[in-house]
This record gives structure tokens, C-alpha cells and sequence, in this order.
């Protein structure tokens, strides 16, 4: 089930507490921001983060509200449930949006069930697929789909992660789901480069970052994860970024993005 959660004044005051004519144009020169797994870690984090900009406005797409704020809007969703993402769409990208530019942050992610295949439950490894792979790229082609002919600029940010390039056991659906991730963004940019609509597209690692998937990497069953000693070592050794330093490079990269021509990125790199 979908809801959308309104900033009180949004419903007191339609035009912010500014004349009509005054809060058209500060709409023109705000960037909007559709970010899912808002509702802790990275995500939060660079919603938090990007709110404090009085020319952004931030939509978050989680299962629980992260926090409130006059311009934050959360809808809640479960990703896992895919055949619902039309609808959400219809929610999430208005038909024309007052902005300057436009950006979607496929940030969602789960390591589901750490384990051997062949051991762990074949739902969670659907799970994984959907929330890894299958729901970002949906959201990319119906984000696309509504903002083709909308002549402002236009980018994707589909969060990667360094499993997508190193195989790791008791991960091969999160390693691989993010692998595809990666593909599916190289391609969806050269077929940008082609039609020439004013979408960018990248997928980025974010590096090892101190979040909830951490901390159950570290009490995961050393039967089902042979390399667990180094993800404890990591966090022993202090060792991991924050959420709050990994935000504040994804606003470095938005803010800049022509200096990054590639389509994969590590954020360890920026």
C-alpha cells in the first residue's frame, strides 16, 4: 500500500508563506530529489543532508518515515513489490515538475540472507534480485519514460557497490544483482548518448560505510561467510565511513558531474 506523507505547511501555506508570483520562481530554481531507502543509512543521510539547501526538495521512498522536515515528502513503499512501481510512479514523478533539474538516487539496498546458495531460502534470493536490481531499474525506465521531453537536466544515480565487481561467498545474489546493476546503467547511458534527452547516468560504489548491512555482515554465521573476520577488523579498526561522509560526496559528484565521465564510479575515488 502506498501513502504520502505532506510537510504540514505544504497543506497551510499552497505557496510556502510567498506570493504566488514569488514562490513560482523559487520552485524554477530548486532541484528535486527522489531518493529510496530514506529511512536510515546512506539514504537518510543524503536526504538530511540535502534539505538543508533551501533551493532542494526531497522525496523519500521507504517502508518506515525517516523524519520530517518542509522539504522532505516520504512515501512509503515496499520495493520488494514490484508490480506496484507503475503506481508509485504515478505518485513519485509528477507530470511536470517545477524545478531545475531532476534527480533520481536508486539508493535501496539488501544483502537479504547471507549464505550459500543452495542453503539460504530461494524467496530471499527473489528478494535480493527485486530490491537490488529489478526495482531500480524499473524506476530508471519509468523515470525516463515521464522526463524524456522535459528540457532540463536529468540524472540518475543507481548505488552500486564494490560486490558488484568482486565475487564474495555467501553473497552472490547481492554480488551479482549489483553487477547487473552496473550493466544495466552502462547501457541505459550510451542509449541516452544516442537519443540525446539530457540524462546522465551513473552507477557508484559508496565504499564500506558504517550502516545496519554492516553491522549484520559482522553477526553473520562464519559458515555461510568465509571473509567475516575483515568486515569485523574494519569496524575494530575504525575503518568504515560514515553515512554523513558518503552524503556529502554524492552532493560532490551531483554538483559536478561533468568532471566525472564515467558511468561506474567508486566514491572511495571522489
Amino acid at each position: 500500500m502506498l501513502q504520502t506523507s505532506l510537510p504540514d505547511d505544504e497543506h497551510k501555506f499552497p505557496y510556502g508563506g510567498l506570493p504566488k508570483k514569488n514562490f513560482i520562481f523559487a520552485k524554477t530554481m530548486e532541484t528535486h530529489f527522489f531518493i529510496t531507502g530514506t529511512s536510515r543509512g546512506i539514504g537518510r543521510a543524503l536526504a538530511e543532508r540535502l534539505v538543508r539547501n533551501p533551493f532542494h526538495h526531497v522525496v523519500g521512498i521507504a517502508r518506515h518515515p525517516a523524519f520530517q522536515h518542509s522539504r522532505y515528502t516520504h512515501i512509503t513503499a515496499d520495493l520488494t513489490e514490484v508490480d506496484k512501481l507503475p503506481e508509485l510512479a504515478e505518485k513519485l514523478f509528477t507530470e511536470k515538475p517545477i524545478a531545475k533539474k531532476l534527480v533520481l538516487i536508486n539508493n535501496a539496498g539488501t544483502l537479504s540472507e547471507i549464505g550459500y546458495v543452495g542453503e539460504i531460502a530461494e524467496t530471499r534470493m527473489i528478494a535480493s534480485f527485486r530490491v537490488n536490481m529489478i526495482a531500480p531499474a524499473l524506476l530508471c525506465s519509468l523515470f525516463i519514460r515521464k522526463y524524456r521531453h522535459l528540457q532540463i537536466p536529468k540524472t540518475i544515480i543507481n548505488v552500486s557497490s564494490g560486490a558488484g565487481k568482486n565475487p564474495y561467498d555467501g553473497w552472490a545474489t547481492y554480488c551479482a544483482s549489483k553487477a547487473g546493476l552496473d550493466m544495466f546503467s552502462r547501457c541505459v547511458q550510451i542509449e541516452q548518448d544516442i537519443r540525446d534527452l539530457g540524462f546522465r547516468i551513473f552507477s557508484v560504489a559508496p565504499g564500506v560505510v558504517d550502516t545496519q548491512m554492516q553491522q549484520d555482515i559482522r553477526q553473520a554465521n562464519t559458515e555461510g561467510f568465509s571473509r567475516i573476520e575483515r568486515f569485523r577488523l574494519l569496524k575494530e579498526n575504525r575503518e568504515l565511513s560514515t553515512p554523513e561522509e558518503v552524503a556529502e560526496k554524492f552532493i560532490h559528484l551531483l554538483d559536478n558531474e561533468e568532471q566525472y565521465p564515467e558511468v561506474i564510479l567508486d566514491l572511495r575515488g571522489i
